[in-house]
């Protein structure tokens, strides 16, 4: 069984011009809603941010057009990206997710994020993510002044060492970034955190990169480079709050042969 610690992002939060009050939801439980995460008990912190002018006004020209790099979904719903998803060569790792709602394929950057990919494959092959689920999704219709859209998976791996955390390897140093259809780490308030969740993004979601507001952000590993629009599907159906109901089940995953 999991260790009683989650990581998960910093999404309970009250953005304004003035100020961000982050919510980080540790061990699965959203203070700011009253959402309990099934299977586990839980606690939080609570971290207040002040924005100046000027980071607003930076903040303004991030958001401006799509990131350069960003996933699109073409006829046949594989994504592209310019600077990651090119021709695919040993440096990569192909991943199938398998859910209730269709099949995702990340491919996982394994000489630019090592220790992060590594650790994730990890739980792969040991098959700790079958029969987990996406439980969360943040999204305009359900925090309208979030800077970030993403779906949250991998909530109660049922094998494997969960409690062994990693380091952080951070976009400044791996160049990878948090744009449309990243694979990126879930963790707590504490950097070197991470262990099992992790999050996909959708559209920019450079605000969770390093040396933004967020600090050392979160460590991208990975972009989706088929099944974009289950993606999206997830991120848009039915929730209560940030919670998906019913959550998505992420019935295997799987490495692709090369």
């Amino acid at each position: 069984m999991m260790a009683t610690r989650r990581p998960s992002l910093p999404m309970k939060a009250k953005f304004s011009s003035s100020s961000v009050n982050e919510r980080i939801a540790t061990r699965g439980r959203f203070v700011a809603k009253g959402f309990v995460a099934r299977r586990q008990s839980f606690g939080s912190m609570n971290r207040s941010l002040h924005v100046t002018p000027w980071a607003i006004a930076i903040f303004a020209l991030l958001l401006m057009g799509s990131p350069t790099g960003a996933a699109t979904s073409g006829p046949t719903g594989v994504a592209t990206t310019k600077h990651v998803v090119a021709a695919r060569g040993r440096s990569t790792v192909d991943v199938a997710m398998t859910t209730s709602l269709g099949t995702i394929v990340v491919r996982l950057e394994t000489a630019k994020a090592p220790i992060t990919t590594k650790n994730f494959l990890k739980y792969v092959d040991a098959k700790t993510y079958d029969d987990t689920e996406f439980y969360r999704t943040v999204s305009k219709k359900n925090e309208p002044a979030a800077p970030f859209e993403v779906i949250q998976g991998g909530l109660n791996p049922k094998a494997g060492n969960t409690n062994a955390s990693i380091s952080l390897e951070p976009t400044s140093k791996t160049h990878l970034s948090n744009t449309d259809g990243a694979i990126a780490m879930a963790r707590t308030n504490e950097p070197n955190s991470a262990t099992t969740e992790f999050f996909l993004d959708l559209g920019d979601a450079r605000y969770l990169n390093a040396g933004g507001p967020l600090g050392p952000g979160y460590a991208v590993f990975g972009h989706v480079v088929r099944g974009i629009e289950v993606v999206r599907k997830i991120h848009d159906a039915t929730s209560q709050g940030e919670q998906l109901l019913p959550a998505v089940r992420i019935v295997t995953m799987r490495r692709i042969p090369s």
